[in-house]
């Protein structure tokens, strides 16, 4: 299935702060996190690592279908998926502040992130 470490989907809301997310991994998308359907999903003050989402997209993380997934002080690192390694976005909203993604490698395609269409990505300090 879809994320490693959390799947979220239809009207969740979800937090997380201060926490490792570390050595995850999905069939599907989102090695890490998975968030679809117009959930929302906050990071702030964490760390995503050695995620994988082999066979699929967002080795780290991936959001599709109306889902918001907003990163703070967030740190992707050394994940690997097929395609957009560190973030994948399918008709979903990204917006990142003092974030970074580093050393993800994509088997084809875009290692670090990859915006598709109908998604709408920011970023700032990153």
């Amino acid at each position: 299935g879809s994320g490693g470490a959390l799947a979220a989907a239809a009207s969740a809301d979800v937090s997380l702060s201060d926490v490792v997310v570390d050595s995850c991994s999905a069939d599907g998308n989102g090695g890490a996190l998975a968030v679809a359907g117009g959930a929302v999903v906050s990071l702030s003050d964490v760390v995503v690592q050695n995620c994988s989402a082999l066979g699929a997209a967002g080795g780290a993380l991936a959001a599709t279908g109306r889902a918001a997934l907003f990163l703070s002080n967030v740190v992707v690192q050394n994940c690997r998926a097929d395609r957009a390694a560190g973030v994948w976005l399918s008709g979903a909203t990204l917006s990142m502040n003092s974030s970074s993604i580093s050393n993800v490698v994509a088997a084809t395609g875009i290692g670090g992130v990859l915006v598709s269409a109908g998604s709408v990505a920011s970023a700032r300090d990153s």
